[in-house]
């Protein structure tokens, strides 16, 4: 695991992870990105969903980029990492990493994008104030206005 990242999760390899050459099928690795280390590291960091939910706030994820770089198989442990979140006037790149837990090897690198929308309109917004406050500090990096 990456010991400078802002956020590590770690999952093992189940049987349904795989594909039919018997390796992780790809687009978990962005899920997981997604759907544990991020939502982990934002809940840490006290990101409450069912607050912005209330007050009308969304996120739609833009874009995701992940690069695969070795292979994963059944019950191997996966470190999931968040390594940098980067902060623009309506949306937020979450960065990160898997490893593999055992070796070491780098599996993947990617982010997501994540835009921040009215519950109801589905229009991006500006991020909160509250989400920004409580992503603001170490390895937290802003884009220049006029960026995405």
């Amino acid at each position: 695991m990456n010991k400078q990242a802002l956020h590590g999760s770690q999952l093992k390899v189940r049987f349904f992870d795989l594909d039919l050459s018997s390796t992780v099928f790809f687009v978990n690795y962005m899920k997981w990105f997604d759907s544990i280390a991020a939502e982990e590291f934002l809940q840490k960091k006290g990101v409450s969903w069912e607050q912005l939910f209330q007050n009308k706030v969304d996120v739609a994820i833009a874009n995701v980029n992940f690069d695969f770089k070795s292979p994963l198989f059944l019950n191997d442990l996966v470190d999931i990492c968040v390594e940098d979140v980067i902060l623009g006037q309506k949306s937020m790149q979450l960065i990160g990493s898997l490893y593999n837990h055992e070796n070491g090897n780098l599996v993947a690198t990617g982010k997501i994008v994540y835009v921040f929308v009215h519950g109801k309109t589905r229009q991006p917004i500006i991020i909160p104030d509250q989400v920004k406050e409580k992503l603001s500090g170490k390895n937290i990096d802003y884009m220049e206005e006029g960026e995405f």
